[in-house]
């Protein structure tokens, strides 16, 4: 139930987690049981979402994390992934 999975326009995945790893979020590219592996998800590719210009981020929440927490990822993503839109 902590879990969650997000696409955002974003050409190179592996950049973006780097990028909201210097933000302070340290996040995954594909479930935890295929960490360390190089292969897009099976299941993100079976449901069709893998598409051209769309990086996969899984976020996962603790008992510890606060709305705060939540609001500043938020923040932090659309400021990485769409810096145009985080203008507004």
């Amino acid at each position: 139930p902590g879990t969650a999975q997000f696409l955002v326009p974003f050409d190179d995945e592996e950049m973006l987690i780097l990028a909201l790893d210097r933000a302070g979020y340290a996040v995954s590219a594909g479930s935890a049981c295929a960490a360390g592996g190089h292969r897009r998800s099976h299941v993100l590719e079976a449901m069709g979402v893998i598409h051209s210009g769309l990086a996969s981020v899984r976020v996962s929440l603790g008992r510890s994390n606060t709305a705060a927490d939540v609001d500043g990822f938020a923040a932090a993503l659309a400021r990485i992934a769409c810096p145009a839109e985080s203008v507004r």
